[in-house]
């Protein structure tokens, strides 16, 4: 995937190796621009001053882990499935939780990435969280 303008990718993880390296798999990809936010709480106060909310474009795609201090992963995508302008917003959610145990839970996400274990495994998968965007413009 490759376009002039960065994508707006919005990085919804409390962990700091965790975020640089998801950022790292994205930027392999992908021209991309970050925004940060490290707890649950954050993320309406964030969505109240930027995106759809305010007559702004909102993130290409937003990567969400599931364990945040605050309001946790889940109750922050509640928030964007239950918001009429947030709604159509692409979300990957990121956890260590293998896929078949978290499919139930995870069913308003676009897609879901368990993370890897393993470095070069980890670099991987910003390839995956990309086809999320692709995969929910068809």
């Amino acid at each position: 995937m490759k376009k002039s303008e960065p994508l707006n990718i919005l990085l919804v993880e409390d962990n700091e190796a965790d975020v640089f390296l998801l950022k790292e798999a994205l930027s392999a990809h992908a021209l991309c621009k970050f925004t940060v936010i490290g707890h649950g709480d954050e993320v309406s106060d964030y969505f109240k001053h930027n995106g759809p909310a305010v007559g702004m474009p909102g993130p290409d795609l937003v990567v969400l882990d599931l364990n945040l201090p605050g309001k946790d992963g889940m109750e922050v995508l509640s928030l964007i499935r239950s918001n009429s302008e947030l709604r159509d917003l692409v979300v990957a959610v990121v956890s260590s939780s293998p896929k078949d145990v978290m499919k139930k839970k995870t069913a308003q996400a676009d897609c879901y990435v368990t993370k890897p274990v393993y470095l070069n495994e980890f670099l991987a998968i910003g390839k995956e969280l990309l086809a999320c965007i692709e995969a929910s413009a068809a």
